[in-house]
């Protein structure tokens, strides 16, 4: 489980975990393409961790091993309170969060299966499109 939403959570902490993010600290990490997600410090931080690992995720032998890895990353992020984000894209996605009409830049909290896929993808330097392509499938989700 994601450092922000620990596993001992009791359903009052859960519910008080917002459906939509509008204000962002500096260590969050904006999952997409364009200027907001490469000049964000945040994800300046995350590109750093990545390439630091890079190496060692290249001599991971098993699939335990990388997980842990990518798990390492998401916990150094979070460690400074960042948290990964994925931009609400439509009207309809904003209107079931209860997002107000007149808020135009709201994110969501990224599932944690789409970071876990993010880091990985990211230590074997596999282009965005493919990424792109899990991320739709999982779907935006609260959790």
């Amino acid at each position: 489980m994601l450092p922000w939403r620990p596993s001992n959570s009791t359903p009052e902490e859960l519910a008080s975990i917002p459906a939509f993010v509008t204000q962002f600290n500096a260590m969050d990490v904006f999952m997409g393409r364009g200027t907001p997600s490469v000049r964000h410090d945040g994800n300046i931080f995350f590109r750093q961790l990545i390439d630091e690992g890079k190496e060692r995720y290249a001599t991971c032998d098993t699939n335990t091993e990388k997980d842990a890895l990518a798990r390492s990353v998401v916990r150094a992020v979070a460690s400074r309170n960042g948290r990964f984000l994925q931009k609400i894209t439509n009207r309809a996605q904003a209107a079931a969060l209860g997002v107000p009409h007149f808020i135009r830049d709201a994110w969501v909290y990224a599932p944690e299966e789409a970071v876990l896929i993010k880091v990985k993808q990211c230590f074997r330097g596999e282009s965005s499109r493919k990424f792109f392509r899990s991320v739709i499938c999982l779907g935006l989700q609260r959790f």
